[in-house]
């Protein structure tokens, strides 16, 4: 994984659309290139208590998680519409 000073970190503000509730003042954290090439993506989320991951695929419709974070890890190219926001 890379050092935190080599990692470039984009905050998106997401405004509320009356659908999926958006915190006013807590924005989406993109960390872009955070692994590197070997790095065993899984035991990194675990070694940070971030538990629970399933492999595969981005679900195909807007969800949210009322009593925690999501961490969405993306190893190679995302070619998921949701992808656009960092792509």
């Amino acid at each position: 994984m890379k050092r935190a000073e080599d990692i470039e970190i984009i905050p998106i503000k997401v405004e509320d659309d009356g659908k999926i509730p958006n915190h006013p003042d807590f924005p989406l954290l993109i960390y872009k290139s955070v692994f590197e090439d070997g790095n065993d993506i899984s035991a990194i989320l675990n070694s940070n208590d971030w538990s629970g991951e399933w492999l595969g695929s981005v679900h195909p419709f807007h969800h949210y998680h009322s009593n925690t974070h999501e961490v969405l890890a993306v190893k190679g190219r995302c070619h998921h519409p949701s992808c656009r926001l960092w792509s």
